[in-house]
């Protein structure tokens, strides 16, 4: 099997340079001033010829050449595109992503060379470096033509501001790991990432942090009165889990913030009873995506020792297809207390999440709350592939996360906050809710977003719902979405 790419952020230019593939990656302007210096292989004939006529464009462009010397064999300026428009990230990290990643191939090492226009895109841009190299790997060869055994390689990235290099902190390099843990995660089928594996890597991390951690898994569920989570998950052959995370700073004081975060874990998502025809069913590995970010997230504020204390709930569960799966027309007791008619069992997520929310708000007394989870096929209609939906209570959250969306790399954008408007889809019969809406053409992932508030129950603090359905996973591969955006608003909050 193909063995994963090493990373390592460096402190000087020349710890980037000498390996067979050097990648200096800039705007125009920066590599025109400072390109030619990192690359003196080349005379000023051939690097003003692979220069020549390489314009930005919308998604950046690059060009390669051959130095026919030993040490570094191939050169490749990559040039971002011109500026960024007001909803996307300053530092352009989608198109440092894109471009790293379509020319990093080859078996040596390689150095990657990022020339920053301002040193608040260093965080973005680090993270955007290691999202081309993933970490979930079956494939029995390095590429399509080589025959030789896989040799393990290393990228060497230094980040260098319009002054200097920056030291890289643990912030950015326990960031960039945590965005491929997540990456992992959700790339990996559910024959290797269920419930049960999932709550091993937890415990991994856990242990790795010094972190506390408690499970509550199987029957005990149903016992504890985690109604969503157990029916979910009760059909599968895994039992379903929430796990329960907590980071504390050395210095708590009276004025520590507490941030809950809760994760929609689905493992595999059949549909259930109402099971996924058409194609859909494909791809719904990806579905445990929001427990996977924030477990890399936890991983990286708690190795850099963040101010603030953080509890972090995993909610995990197959929704499988067995005689003791849940139907349609049962009625669900939450945690909340709240009982829920259930009309379509491919509506799950929302289910075991309102179980998250509900031991959050009676349980944990946070400063604020966030929920994560790759809710609804809505929110691709509603935001696309590149921004999560935010759907909150509270201006001051929601434009904070905003922000944090940009300089992470990690867009976001709001829904409208409008109670009014959502809670009458979801009136029943015979339960205080419906678990799907009555109307689709009403804003599904706002009113998603308000199921889940629901549950809520006598907490009035600001709670933050993110849909990250789109950036969750690219075409073919995840993207480790959320640790960036969840660790800088850490940052700012």
């Amino acid at each position: 099997m193909a063995n994963p790419v090493n990373l390592s952020f460096v402190n000087t230019v020349n710890a980037a340079r000498g390996h067979e593939r050097l990648l200096i990656v800039g705007s125009a302007a920066r590599i025109e001033k400072d390109g030619h210096k990192l690359a003196p292989e080349l005379s000023d004939e051939v690097w003003a010829a692979l220069t020549k006529d390489l314009t930005p464009g919308d998604t950046g462009s690059s060009r390669t050449t051959y130095t026919g010397t030993k040490g570094t064999e191939r050169v490749t300026i990559c040039v971002l595109p011109k500026g960024a428009s007001r909803h996307c990230s300053p530092s352009r990290s989608h198109f440092v992503h894109d471009l790293v990643g379509s020319n990093s191939g080859g078996d040596g090492d390689l150095g990657i060379i990022c020339l920053l226009d301002d040193n608040d895109h260093a965080f973005a841009t680090g993270l955007a470096c290691a999202r081309p190299f993933p970490l979930f790997d079956t494939k029995t060869q390095s590429s399509k033509t080589s025959k030789k055994k896989p040799t393990s390689r290393t990228a060497h990235i230094a980040l260098v501001g319009p002054k200097s290099v920056l030291k890289p902190n643990t912030r950015i390099v326990e960031g960039a790991n945590s965005v491929r843990l997540t990456a992992r995660l959700v790339d990996s089928p559910c024959a290797v990432i269920n419930t049960t594996t999932f709550t091993a890597e937890a415990k991994a991390v856990a242990k790795e942090t010094g972190t506390k951690i408690r499970v509550i898994k199987g029957e005990t569920l149903r016992d504890q009165g985690f109604g969503g989570l157990w029916n979910v998950g009760k059909g599968a052959e895994e039992p379903p889990a929430l796990v329960i995370m907590t980071y504390t700073p050395e210095k708590m004081t009276k004025k520590t913030k507490h941030v809950v975060w809760v994760g929609k874990g689905m493992v595999y998502d059949t549909g259930g009873l109402n099971i996924k025809v058409g194609g859909h069913m494909a791809g719904m590995k990806t579905d445990m995506g929001g427990a996977a970010a924030m477990l890399g997230a936890f991983r990286a504020a708690a190795l850099a020792g963040v101010k603030q204390k953080v509890t972090a709930l995993l909610c995990l569960a197959e929704n499988a297809v067995d005689a003791a799966s849940y139907r349609p027309d049962d009625i669900i007791t939450h945690y909340s207390g709240k009982t829920v008619e259930v009309d379509n069992t491919d509506a799950e997520g929302r289910l075991v999440m309102a179980d998250g929310l509900g031991y959050a708000a009676k349980k944990l007394n946070p400063d604020y709350i966030v929920d994560m989870a790759t809710l609804t096929g809505a929110q691709l209609v509603a935001t696309g592939k590149r921004h999560a939906a935010l759907y909150c209570n509270d201006g001051d959250l929601e434009e904070m996360t905003m922000k944090a969306g940009r300089y992470s790399g990690d867009l976001a954008h709001p829904l409208p906050y409008a109670p009014e408007f959502f809670r009458k889809d979801y009136k029943s019969a015979v339960a205080d809710l419906r678990n799907t809406t009555k109307d689709r053409m009403n804003a599904s992932s706002a009113s998603a977003g308000q199921f889940l508030k629901e549950h809520l129950v006598d907490f009035e603090g600001p709670h933050l719902h993110v849909d990250i359905a789109g950036p969750c996973s690219g075409p073919d591969r995840a993207t480790g979405y959320g640790v960036g955006l969840l660790l800088e608003m850490l940052a700012r909050s």
